[in-house]
């Protein structure tokens, strides 16, 4: 008599408050309660405060002439995760299979 496989089936869907983010970057740490938190972050330039132009005689903008702004680039995070270890070491290993992946399609589009 053939042994049953044992199986299990996921459905993924999404919530009405999914969003796709974009990342240039992470910043994080280990938690007091020792898990790992990473916060992702769009880099750019600091948007200004407040920018002064003039209005030249037909009402249509013209030179700016004044700008509040901080210095520096700024770093607006989108989203923070927080994962106990072993999920950050399954996110690891995820990765770099998706990695591989990549660099062995790159690799056929640049020997073609």
């Amino acid at each position: 008599m053939p042994e049953e496989q044992k199986s299990i089936k996921f459905n993924y869907y999404k919530t009405e408050t999914y969003r796709s983010y974009y990342t240039d970057g992470v910043f994080g740490g280990i938690t007091s309660k020792g898990k790992i938190y990473a916060d992702f972050f769009i880099e750019k330039f600091t948007t200004p405060k407040s920018m002064q132009y003039e209005i030249i005689d037909d009402g249509k903008l013209g030179k700016e002439f004044e700008r509040e702004s901080v210095e520096g680039f700024s770093r607006q995070i989108e989203c923070g995760v927080i994962m106990d270890v072993s999920f950050a070491k399954v996110l690891n290993r995820w990765l770099s299979e998706k990695i591989e992946e990549h660099e062995a399609i790159k690799k056929q589009i640049d020997d073609q």
